[in-house]
């Protein structure tokens, strides 16, 4: 690989994972929220059940069901029985959960719109173009 330096974009990538998730926890500190729990949230447009959430966020359904158990007391989600497997739980917002799925998406614009400012707009494209070959690159990686 020659001078391509792996450290500096594992340190990259977790810095901002890490100043993201500070920015997050101060933005909606009036609803007392985990990481995960605002996750689950802002996943949740429509209906969905546990699996996928713990699929797409690559965490475990422990840590999907222990949300779901903390935003069913804040009232910001509710379950439902699967209509084909009856043990399947399918999750979706309340009210008070789609108004707050709302304020997630404003915070998650104004955290990009801060971390990227110093940016021209053809940079944020390149950007794009590149984050989604990354990551189509580390799809591949992990189906072989």
């Amino acid at each position: 690989m020659g001078n391509f330096k792996s450290e500096f974009y594992f340190t990259a990538f977790k810095k901002l994972k890490k100043a993201y998730l500070s920015f997050a926890q101060d933005e909606l500190k009036t609803y007392s929220l985990s990481p995960n729990e605002i996750e689950v949230v802002s996943f949740l447009k429509g209906k969905s059940c546990g699996s996928e959430i713990a699929r797409e966020f690559d965490v475990s359904k422990t840590l999907v069901s222990r949300s779901v158990s903390y935003l069913l007391k804040k009232e910001l989600i509710k379950v439902e029985n699967g209509t084909v497997d009856k043990r399947e739980k399918i999750l979706s917002l309340t009210e008070k959960g789609k108004q707050l799925a709302e304020e997630i998406e404003d915070m998650k614009d104004h955290f990009f719109t801060k971390a990227l400012k110093h940016f021209e707009d053809r940079e944020k494209q390149v950007l794009e173009a590149l984050l989604k070959l990354l990551l189509r690159n580390i799809s591949e990686i992990q189906t072989v």
